[in-house]
């Protein structure tokens, strides 16, 4: 360390903390001011900064000296006695400062000096190493890592059984504050993880269940489009015969995306699947399965009595299993999430959307297309789920 780099400090020390409260906000103002000074044979570290308790004009401060050597600085003023806490410092220089003459002794405070660092955390400032455990011996554990050995240190503390009959933990790290935060991170998503897991498990189900449900709406519409026949003659009005295909598949699609906005909004409110709840979804998923056969039915036959009533009466058992699955759902959704009202106006939307669908089916007896009619105005109670629903 430079002599007359010492001594600047030194008298940085000496002018702005001497008789004055040694706090933070003047442990960061002497920190600015250090920054003029251009040192570069030592770093120091102001927030160490604090007086010696017997002697009000003796400082000490840690460093990092040459090749970044932790050192503890002695900085006291000549004619003050030396220092009963480090009996053996290694002298650096006396020089005046602001005024004064100073006397400045190092000492070695690494990880390894192990003695300097527990008589100054113990005589000098109690603050700078905490230990919940005082004097008492305590297990360290760890290496260069801690985003590593931390997260497995906690979780193996509970094992531990003290003769006390308590358990104190504290964390002392070599590592930079990056590898810290680091650590904390990845404490927390785990102590996270293992307070969650069985939530976890249960949205893992009930993603399950959901992504299934997908794929076979996904693999109905494409059944569905295989039944689109382009026609042979190369002109528009080939296309007018097909009509009674186009309106069946639009309505069919129609019928099936409403069907899975619904299913998506309610499958929000599901935790763990019951198997009862489970097996409801493929009783429903197989009536929806069954839609492409009756479209192209109704298609081929240009909406006759019987295809329509057939078709009607596959919507009436879609929605009955699809009301029989919400009301299983929202019976286990929790009450502040849904709430009564909600429940009642679903249940209301339900069964008028069910009567609707029943009516068309015996409509269709006796005039098949005014029955076709009535299904699609019943589609339109059911364009988007309920309001409260949606937004909870």
């Amino acid at each position: 360390m430079k002599a007359s780099e010492t001594a600047a400090l030194a008298e940085l020390i000496f002018t702005h903390a001497e008789g004055k409260s040694l706090n933070d906000e003047l442990r960061n103002r002497l920190a600015g001011r250090a920054g003029l000074l251009q040192l570069s044979s030592f770093k120091p570290y102001f927030g160490s900064l604090a007086r010696d308790p017997a002697h009000p004009s003796t400082y000490y401060l840690a460093v990092d000296g040459r090749n970044s050597q932790p050192l503890l600085l002695h900085i006291a003023l000549a004619t003050a006695p030396t220092s009963g806490i480090f009996p053996n410092p290694l002298l650096i220089g006396r020089m005046r400062a602001a005024g004064r003459e100073i006397v400045v002794n190092s000492i070695p405070f690494a990880s390894k000096d192990w003695e300097n660092v527990s008589r100054y955390a113990e005589q000098v400032d109690s603050a700078f190493l905490p230990r919940p455990q005082g004097a008492r011996p305590a297990i360290a554990v760890g290496n260069r890592h801690p985003e590593i050995s931390l997260p497995i240190t906690t979780l193996l503390l509970p094992t531990l059984k003290p003769q006390d009959s308590s358990s104190l933990a504290s964390l002392r790290s070599l590592s930079p504050p990056a590898s810290i935060r680091l650590c904390v991170i990845k404490l927390d998503q785990l102590l996270a993880h293992s307070k969650e897991r069985p939530m976890h498990e249960e949205k893992i189900t009930a993603d399950r269940l959901t992504a299934f449900s997908d794929a076979v709406f996904a693999v109905i519409v494409t059944v569905m489009v295989l039944e689109l026949k382009a026609p042979d003659e190369p002109a528009f009005p080939a296309l007018w015969p097909l009509w009674p295909t186009a309106i069946s598949y639009a309505v069919s699609y129609l019928f099936i995306v409403i069907i899975w906005i619904n299913h998506h909004h309610l499958m929000r409110f599901v935790g763990s699947p019951t198997l009862g709840l489970i097996w409801m979804n493929f009783v429903h998923l197989f009536m929806v399965s069954l839609l492409p056969f009756a479209t192209a039915w109704i298609a081929r036959t240009k909406l006759a009595s019987s295809p329509v009533v057939l078709y009607a009466a596959l919507f009436v058992c879609v929605d009955i299993a699809y009301n029989v699955f919400e009301h299983q759902v929202l019976a286990r959704a929790d009450a502040t999430t849904v709430s009564a009202h909600v429940r009642h106006m679903a249940r209301r939307r339900s069964l008028i959307v069910l009567a609707g669908f029943t009516t068309a089916m015996l409509v269709a007896l006796v005039a098949p297309r005014l029955g076709f009619g009535l299904i699609c105005g019943a589609l339109v109670l059911h364009l988007r789920p309920d309001v409260s629903v949606s937004r909870s």
